[in-house]
């Protein structure tokens, strides 16, 4: 299995997140070892491993990760046409084809959250696996058509219809983002900056036990700045949902 050991070495900062972990493993536990219970605990026989285990792991529930010798070999597609469930109770995993599966086709599955847009997506792509993802609906700045990270154009239209802002090249981190009725044009870092400030807003409601009134501000928020489907909406209905039911509940 492939650790990237040659991004991921002295000077990175994965390498210092990683290199605590290892000096605590030694100190506390694999140096108390008798020399014959493993064969290498050596700092890059340990970095090694969690370079592995990061690369290639396959997440188990909330705070769990395992390694799977299928999967690890499947290929990546934001658009994958298969998948793998747990059975209940056991670390078993099954891989189940999402759509029917022509002969000869490639299987992919997500190395990432499908409810991510494209620049998250292929951020964390770039950050834990170590390469750029290019596939179809990365490549299209409206996402096949779903419009996932598409922002509202702030200028006056008499009919909103394509007056979403959509990133130029959306392979390209920093490719200026524009309205595809008009000339409104923002910048990548403006843009970025706007998604992330009110995707922590929208993550802080999730910690908290908000009430209506507070959901109304923020849905006030996100329709005046992103398409209906935007990738923050799943998160903020979930939210939404669970509030109006507690006060339902609440009024039996």
């Amino acid at each position: 299995m492939e650790a990237h050991m040659s991004k991921r070495g002295p000077g990175t900062e994965v390498y210092e997140e990683i290199d605590s972990i290892v000096k605590y493993l030694r100190s506390n536990f694999l140096e108390k070892l008798p020399g014959d219970v493993l064969d290498d605990t050596s700092a890059k026989c340990l970095h090694w491993i969690c370079g592995v285990i990061e690369v290639n792991g396959v997440d188990i529930g909330r705070y769990t990760q395992g390694l799977y010798s299928v999967i690890c070999l499947m290929e990546h597609n934001c658009l994958p046409n298969a998948k793998y469930m747990f059975e209940p109770g056991t670390n078993v995993a099954n891989l189940i084809a999402s759509v029917n599966i022509s002969k000869d086709t490639h299987i992919s599955t997500m190395y990432t959250n499908a409810l991510w847009g494209t620049q998250p997506r292929r951020e964390h792509l770039a950050i834990t696996k170590y390469f750029n993802c290019s596939c179809e609906r990365c490549s299209d700045p409206t996402e096949l058509g779903t419009y996932f990270s598409a922002m509202k154009c702030l200028n006056e239209h008499k009919d909103q219809g394509d007056c979403w802002i959509l990133p130029v090249n959306p392979l390209d981190n920093d490719s200026d983002w524009t309205c595809g009725s008009c000339s409104a044009r923002l910048n990548a870092r403006d843009v970025h900056l706007v998604t992330s400030q009110l995707g922590e807003q929208v993550d802080k409601l999730v910690q908290e036990n908000p009430n209506v009134k507070s959901l109304e501000e923020m849905l006030t928020k996100l329709e005046a700045m992103f398409h209906p489907h935007h990738y923050h909406f799943p998160t903020f209905h979930l939210v939404w949902l669970e509030a109006h039911w507690f006060q339902f509940m609440c009024l039996l």
